[in-house]
């Protein structure tokens, strides 16, 4: 009597995980989730489409800021990160206005390899939309890329090297 009650158990107990842990298997295709390339004009008009999603976009740097790394909801060390700004596409390229909705972590980690990047830049991030507090696009790059560097002129040292 005993080996069925053990038996019926087991069975029950089979049954009860196959239910609770059904799709909690670990999927064998792993591949990467390829980025949706969108305009940063896009993104801000409908930040809630993209939460969570891998985007692609293309901007020009309007440069660095604090901006939003102390927000509550998405908080970033100041030491590891700054917040990339870039200009808006939707007025005339002669009005350099930030497109201070979409606040852009990036950390400092994937900067150290630029000899230089600043303001005017084309530049082409990508990330993933980690939040839309306050109804804005909050973004963690995990890749910046200069497409297209402005000119700049090498900074004298004060015995003019």
């Amino acid at each position: 009597m005993k080996k069925v009650v053990l038996s019926l158990l087991l069975t029950v107990l089979t049954l009860l995980s196959s239910v609770l842990f059904a799709g909690a298997v670990t999927p064998t295709n792993t591949s990467v989730v390829k980025p949706i390339a969108i305009s940063s004009t896009q993104l801000v008009k409908e930040p809630a489409t993209y939460l969570k999603k891998s985007v692609e976009f293309t901007g020009t740097l309007a440069g660095f800021s604090g901006l939003g790394l102390d927000y509550p909801a998405v908080k970033r060390d100041v030491k590891d990160y700054v917040t990339l700004l870039v200009y808006r596409a939707d007025v005339p390229s002669s009005y350099e206005i930030p497109l201070s909705e979409l606040k852009i972590f990036v950390n400092r980690k994937l900067l150290k390899d630029f000899k230089r990047i600043g303001q005017g830049d084309t530049v082409k991030v990508t990330g993933t939309v980690i939040s839309t507090a306050l109804g804005d696009a909050w973004l963690e790059a995990s890749k910046i890329s200069v497409l297209n560097s402005v000119q700049k002129e090498d900074i004298e040292t004060e015995d003019g090297e």
